[in-house]
Order: structure tokens, then C-alpha cells, then sequence
């Protein structure tokens, strides 16, 4: 599967975690796919504060909102394994952007060499971790839509990201 088709599925996912998540409450949903964020003058992006900062250009940009506030998801996509570099790009874009959600999803889940960083506890919260309320989290999602359990970190994430699991 090549990168686009496979931003496609991510945003199928996507949908059904935050309609899973969100039930009736959510409103309107924006997708930008590989847009530069900063360009966006439409929509519900110019209600973000600080948008006009937002220099750079994820995979997936979702903006969706509820009755009562407007919320962001940071996704970026990658058909081989997740990287440092992955990494370290959507923690500077979570650090700026300060969405809801934040997430690195790959059809291979992680190199080797971060599976072992990240496999110690300190240093996942310090990868990870942006403050107390914000964090990465990272999974595989096959090519039928579905998760791999023992892909998603943090680990706490688990419940929350199988119970919207739609593959088949």
C-alpha cells in the first residue's frame, strides 16, 4: 500500500475514534491532509489560537467540534517503521500546535532501536510525554484498519485506542 492510500485508512480510523469517542457531540470534523497549516485561512482552523504559527505540514490535520469547544489532532503516517525523527517532528508540532490529540501511526509500528529505547519506562514518558496533559501516542495499524495491541504506547493508551479498533 503506498503512503496516500494508507492516509486514507488512518483517516478512517480516525473518524471512528473520535465518532467512538465523541459520540453525538461532535459537530463538524476538517481534514487537512498535507497541508501547510499556516496557509489555511478557512474554516474551523482560524478559531485555534496561534494558527497563523503553525508553519509546518502533517500527514493529517483533524479539527473537530462539540457544543462547546473546537479541538485539534496531530497525525502523522508512515509505511515503514517509526523513527527518532518521527518522533522528535510531531513532539515539535504538538509542542506548537498544543492539540487534543497527537499521533504517529505506521503500518510497520516501531524500528527496532526505539522499540528498545521506549521499552524503558523513564525514557517513554520523556520521548512521549509533553506535560501532564498532552502526550504522543504511537501504534500500528495494519492494512485492514486494525491495531496492534502491543504496538500502542504509552501503554495506558491501550484501552482507549482498541475500544475504537474498526477492523475486520
Amino acid at each position: 500500500m503506498n503512503k496516500d492510500d494508507y492516509i486514507v485508512l488512518v483517516e478512517k480510523w480516525i473518524n471512528s475514534f473520535l465518532a467512538f469517542h465523541y459520540k453525538n457531540e461532535i459537530k463538524v470534523i476538517e481534514v487537512h491532509k498535507k497541508e501547510k497549516l499556516s496557509s489555511i485561512t478557512e474554516g474551523l482552523i482560524k478559531n485555534i489560537d496561534g494558527h497563523s504559527l503553525f508553519d509546518f505540514t502533517p500527514d493529517l490535520f483533524v479539527i473537530f467540534k462539540t457544543d462547546d469547544n473546537i479541538y485539534s489532532c496531530i497525525i502523522s503516517v508512515s509505511i515503514s517503521s517509526i523513527s527518532l525523527k518521527e518522533i522528535g517532528e510531531i513532539n515539535l508540532y504538538t509542542k506548537i500546535a498544543n492539540p487534543k490529540y497527537s499521533m504517529i501511526i505506521s503500518s510497520k509500528g516501531l524500528a527496532k532501536e526505539i522499540n528498545l529505547i521506549l521499552a524503558n519506562k523513564d525514557q517513554e514518558e520523556s520521548i512521549l510525554m509533553i506535560d501532564d496533559d498532552a502526550h504522543i501516542s504511537i501504534f500500528q495499524l495494519n492494512e485492514n484498519g486494525k491495531v496492534k495491541e502491543e504496538s500502542i504506547l504509552p501503554f495506558f493508551k491501550r484501552q482507549e485506542i482498541l475500544m475504537t479498533d474498526t477492523g475486520e
